[in-house]
């Protein structure tokens, strides 16, 4: 099942080129533990995020987000929180490959760090790949996400395909 992207903005990225690494903090890139990784994630940055972040939310990213090191622990901190999807003006293609291949929402809208600000409810629909935004009841066309990243999300990322798909 597609996951519903229906909830309020808790961060909006503005920097373009912005290294996903930062968001748990470059002595944490390489950490596996997810509860090390919910712990530090945004301190650096926004030092009150975990505050205010609730399940259900998202973040808004400016131009090539993500560029660097395709590593994941930012994104996974952000999960951890509840972040359910990345709503950015670009991604860098190695957090696109990463992320897409873990079944991670990944929504390109041009014009949307523009648009939107913290607090912000949008809802997404997967139909008309278009972005609501509530609150200002505008609408943003999105760019029409991969059928293959679809059905990753489907599944909940590449190893969950390979389980429940390929190897039937």
């Amino acid at each position: 099942m597609i996951p519903k992207i229906k909830g309020k903005v808790a961060y909006v990225f503005e920097q373009p080129n912005f290294d996903a690494d930062l968001i748990c903090g470059l002595d944490n890139c390489t950490v596996a533990d997810r509860d090390i990784l919910k712990e530090v994630c945004m301190k650096d940055i926004a030092p009150d995020f975990q505050n205010y972040v609730e399940p259900g939310d998202v973040v808004v990213c400016a131009e090539n987000f993500g560029y660097g090191h395709p590593h994941i622990g930012g994104p996974v901190g952000l999960q951890m929180h509840g972040i359910t999807a990345f709503i950015a003006e670009s991604f860098c293609p190695g957090f696109y490959r990463a992320n897409s291949l873990r079944g991670v929402p990944l929504i390109e809208c041009q014009g949307v760090t523009k648009e939107v600000h913290v607090g912000e409810h949008v809802e997404f629909d997967w139909e008309k790949s278009e972005l609501h935004l509530l609150d200002s009841n505008k609408v943003l066309p999105c760019k029409r996400i991969p059928q293959k990243s679809i059905d990753l999300m489907k599944v909940g990322g590449v190893m969950e395909y390979i389980k429940q798909i390929r190897m039937k």
